[in-house]
């Protein structure tokens, strides 16, 4: 999906939800997510990163706040993303 579509998608939405009546939010923690991707050849490979990365929280979360006054780095998670073709 281009800008374009994307931007009139959330256009339509805020559209529904203002002749709904409009809607009320709270906000309640401040957080930014990002999801590098890494892929890797085998399996074996992907598991040794994993735990690389685990074991290296500290290093990466100075490294994260050296890069930006914007935000500190509070927690990291490694997930796994499969990707078959059908």
């Amino acid at each position: 999906m281009g800008k374009g579509a994307l931007v009139a998608s959330y256009s339509r939405g805020a559209k529904v939800v203002t002749l709904a009546g409009g809607a009320s939010c709270l906000t309640t923690i401040e957080q930014v997510q990002r999801a590098p991707g890494f892929a890797f050849d085998t399996m074996a490979e992907a598991i040794q990163f994993a735990a690389w990365v685990v074991g290296e929280f500290d290093q990466i979360r100075d490294v994260a706040g050296s890069r930006t006054q914007h935000g500190r780095l509070v927690n990291m998670r490694v997930s796994l993303r499969r990707i078959l073709s059908t």
